[in-house]
């Protein structure tokens, strides 16, 4: 009887979650670009990645550029919400509207990015081999004769890690210390995962070259206790960037990241 109705709760949970995923997905809708006013003037551009874009109507902008560790190309991608950072209403660009890409300065195209899974979510973007770090880029709308480019960020160079070195043992009781050569005006996250311990994540702080993982804050993994195994240290370096004035607001970043592999000691 008790393993019945646990088995009847698991399906209605799962059922549940089921329904809320497809629900998720039903609940995102696309604007055509030609039935939303830009270019009214009464955008925020404030940038800062966490505008509140909250007013009806008002557009939110989206712009990344991630460099993954290990990879040439970068990947820009685009999106502009109608609503604010939390809507899901996306604008897909139809009519004589153009949004685009700069790199210092010159257009690249970014083609519309298929999703299968929920075809209303209508992002923007490629893979590109030649962004180098330094870079400008920029997300552009035009309108007619209309052209908002001050969509930019500053593309930032992947850490390099001067210690530990790549292969090198840590202890989980003892303060990890990690270092590389700083780039002002950039945040830093560092991720440490690994088999045999919990995923962590540094807060986002800025750039300074260093961070201290004090003893005792990595917890083992309940089942694999005093086990050793390789760890994946990963930290993610990012610029922020700003918004065009036309937007309400805006989550503008570029990225890159590296990655060491350390070993866990019992």
């Amino acid at each position: 009887m008790i393993k019945n109705e646990a088995m009847g709760w698991r399906s209605l949970v799962l059922g549940l979650t089921t329904v809320g995923a497809l629900w998720s997905v039903a609940c995102t809708e696309r604007v055509g670009s030609e039935d939303i006013n830009i270019g009214d003037g009464d955008g925020d551009g404030d940038g800062d990645g966490d505008g509140d874009g909250d007013g009806d109507g008002a557009v939110y902008a989206v712009f990344s550029a991630t460099r993954a560790a290990g990879q040439s190309d970068t990947t820009l991608s685009a999106a502009l919400k109608v609503g604010g950072p939390q809507s899901n209403v996306y604008v897909e660009i139809e009519g004589d509207d153009q949004l685009y890409g700069l790199h210092n300065g010159t257009r690249i195209e970014l083609p519309p990015v298929a999703n299968i899974i929920d075809p209303d979510l209508i992002t923007y973007g490629d893979d590109f081999a030649d962004i180098a770090p330094g870079d400008s880029l920029a997300l552009v709308f035009q309108r007619g004769e209309s052209v908002y480019d001050e969509t930019t960020v500053t593309m930032p160079a992947a850490p390099t890690l001067a210690s530990p070195a790549d292969g090198a043992t840590f202890r989980i009781d003892e303060d990890l210390v990690l270092t590389w050569a700083a780039e002002a005006g950039t945040n830093i996250v560092a991720t440490l995962d690994g088999t045999c311990i919990e995923e962590y994540i540094t807060d986002a702080a800025a750039d300074e070259g260093t961070v201290t993982i004090p003893a005792g804050t990595l917890q083992e993994e309940s089942e694999a206790p005093g086990q050793a195994c390789d760890v994946l240290v990963e930290l993610r370096r990012t610029t922020p960037g700003s918004a065009d004035p036309v937007f309400q607001g805006g989550s503008i970043r570029a990225e890159a990241e590296a990655t060491l592999t350390l070993t866990r000691a019992p």
